[in-house]
């Protein structure tokens, strides 16, 4: 089962930003994860639970005040995948452990 994707974006001028990096700023790859996990409670639910992350890669950085799309599979029971993507381009990928979708 795959969930909608929905467009959203990080504004420049978010807390989570702040020195990463001065001139050249790019959204931290934990605050990515973070926005990963509310999605997918949206998607899937509430009581969704995040039990582990399999895996994680991070191909290239998200700017800050661009759109990109958070794409959730679930896989099998238990297993769900993610991507991160902006105009097509995969921007992040990986697949999460989780309880209760």
């Amino acid at each position: 089962m795959t969930a909608g994707a929905r467009r959203q974006c990080v504004p420049r001028s978010h807390p989570a930003l702040a020195g990463h990096f001065p001139g050249a700023p790019i959204v931290p790859g934990a605050w990515m994860l973070t926005l990963i996990e509310a999605e997918c409670r949206k998607q899937f639910g509430a009581r969704l639970r995040i039990a582990g992350i399999r895996h994680a890669r991070f191909r290239k950085p998200v700017a800050p005040d661009r759109p990109f799309c958070i794409r959730l599979t679930l896989l099998a029971p238990g297993e769900m995948a993610f991507a991160i993507e902006d105009d097509g381009i995969r921007l992040v990928e990986g697949k999460l452990v989780v309880d209760g979708a």
